[in-house]
């Protein structure tokens, strides 16, 4: 195809897509004033509230549209949305609740409380508002109506389905519920779309939990800053990375596309020194997330390659695990590909038909009659190709990992292996470097990893490279703060192999095969643990 053809299609495409953008007006209403909304008081009009301890509403019954809407804008869960269903009411400050702050991301608005216990709860809007980014104006278009619109993509009764799941699995989880916040004109100095809002109330796993099992009765759940702060800065705490691993296989069996590390809480339990952590994942909007119609994909396959949809096959793992891939690399970089398999084969064997047939009917009867046994299927399917399929995202995940230490005193051993293969043991010490125990053991091997990175950060840390072999793999190593030891134990080390740290009190007894490069400017995010917080996503809410 010579030049002109190519330009010639190329404009051609762009007539169409500037063509179909022009027609967006035409495929919304004119009236646009429940974009930036997320309650249902109209459904409530004229009915008892003030004795009604069940309503039937409709989440969003404004999602449902024509058939030529769904054409270009999707319309997967549409039916959802629009589907009256009974739920119980909740009457926050008439029940033994008391207020404890307004939460919420982007689009969401989120009431945490108290019970009469002391125990923290978060009502949660189902309905989301996405045009909280966007100016008045922008919101109120048709702009802000096709952002608000794509809410419809989830399913709004997911979270119901995951805790008999998560119990097979031995995964921790919350409880939700759907309930309807009674109007109170009280709430309204707080948002006034928390009167009549449709919530899922769930507990809020945050400090003593102790009487909780399905939040492993811990006696300080604490939020991912907190947990990686103390990762980063003491080599005696540590996570149950097969325990993470579980989670995360479960994550990419039910399609949950959003696991940054603020959608992560951790259950701690305190070792003879240091604390062990276990994962809670929360916020579990994003489970069977169904992207269609032909701007939606569109704007997938430009700007959001993790918006996978909930298929009967396993999507692309890369894509789909876009925003866990960091915390992913951190935690589960020791473990082997004969781990992963292993407790793909676990899942398997746990997640049984009966326990997933049990979970679909925790949606109320009518979403069940809807999508229940559709799901069902789904999963079933998924669970049965996770063995094969794994390895997919594990190779992904090793094609260039990062290995840290911690703020504390560290050895690191670098062996490259007759086969090419880099074996990497990292060991506590003492500060005047003596071997207290083994932290860390994992082989890298020459056909999956490219490149490798070693990440003392600050401590007295000494770096040792054994091995007479060649490898392909490049390995740079970061020394950070503190006062390090660079040691080749070898007379020419085979490899790719740089050393980065600044002069002061640096040692550098290598020569031939490393290149050593001083610096007065390391790199900050790895340089030390506050340095390594710089790399994740963690706010609380």
């Amino acid at each position: 195809m010579n030049l002109n053809k190519l330009l010639f299609k190329s404009i051609q495409l762009k007539r169409i897509y500037t063509l179909l953008f022009l027609t967006l007006p035409l495929l919304f209403g004119c009236s646009n004033q429940w974009v930036d909304k997320v309650h249902q008081r109209e459904q409530l009009q004229g009915q008892d509230m003030a004795n009604a301890e069940e309503v039937v509403v409709a989440i969003r019954p404004e999602y449902g549209k024509s058939k030529v809407h769904e054409v270009f804008f999707g319309g997967k869960y549409r039916d959802l949305w629009a589907q009256p269903v009974k739920m119980q009411t909740i009457d926050v400050f008439n029940q033994g609740y008391t207020f404890r702050k307004v939460s919420g991301g982007r689009q969401s608005f989120n009431l945490q409380v108290y019970d009469s216990a002391g125990n923290q709860f978060v009502l949660r809007s189902i309905d989301k508002m996405p045009t909280k980014v966007l100016s008045p104006f922008l919101a109120h278009s048709f702009v802000g109506e096709a952002l608000k619109d794509q809410v419809s993509s989830g399913h709004p009764y997911a979270p119901l389905t995951l805790p008999i799941m998560s119990d097979a699995l031995g995964i921790y989880h919350t409880n939700p519920k759907v309930v309807l916040i009674k109007p109170d004109p009280e709430l309204n100095q707080y948002s006034n779309n928390f009167p009549g809002m449709v919530a899922m109330l769930e507990h809020r796993p945050d400090e003593d939990q102790s009487e909780f099992d399905y939040l492993g009765n811990s006696k300080n759940v604490i939020g991912s800053q907190n947990m990686l702060d103390d990762l980063f800065k003491d080599n005696d705490s540590e996570v149950d990375t097969k325990n993470f691993l579980k989670s995360r296989l479960f994550d990419m069996l039910i399609g949950d596309w959003s696991r940054h590390e603020s959608n992560w809480r951790w259950a701690s339990y305190e070792k003879d020194k240091g604390e062990l952590y276990k994962a809670v994942p929360r916020d579990r909007d994003h489970a069977y997330y169904y992207m269609d119609g032909f701007f939606p994909n569109i704007i997938r396959f430009l700007f959001k390659p993790h918006f996978r949809s909930f298929h009967e096959d396993l999507p692309n793992l890369k894509k789909l695990n876009r925003s866990g891939k960091k915390l992913d690399m951190l935690l589960l970089s020791g473990l082997d590909s004969e781990d992963w398999v292993a407790m793909s084969n676990t899942i398997k064997d746990q997640l049984t038909d009966e326990v997933i047939d049990s979970a679909m009917h925790a949606m109320p009867e009518e979403i069940y009659e809807l999508s229940g046994a559709t799901i069902a299927k789904k999963l079933k399917n998924r669970r049965d190709q996770l063995p094969d399929k794994i390895m997919d995202y594990y190779l992904y995940l090793m094609k260039e990992p990062v290995v840290y230490g911690t703020d504390k005193h560290e050895r690191f051993e670098l062996e490259a292996l007759n086969n090419g293969d880099v074996k990497v043991k990292i060991y506590k010490t003492k500060k005047d470097g003596e071997l207290r125990h083994l932290l860390y053991d994992k082989t890298f091997k020459q056909q999956e990893t490219k490149k490798l990175k070693l990440v003392g950060l600050a401590g007295n840390d000494s770096f040792h490279f054994t091995g007479k072999h060649r490898t392909t793999i490049k390995i740079t190593v970061y020394g950070g703060a503190g006062e390090d030891a660079f040691i080749n134990e070898f007379d020419d080390y085979k490899g790719k192999l740089i050393v980065k740290d600044t002069d002061a009190g640096s040692d550098f007894s290598v020569n031939k095969g490393i290149k050593v490069k001083e610096t007065e400017d390391p790199d900050v995010e790895y340089f030390d643990a506050n340095g390594a917080l710089i790399n994740y996503y963690i706010w609380d809410h």
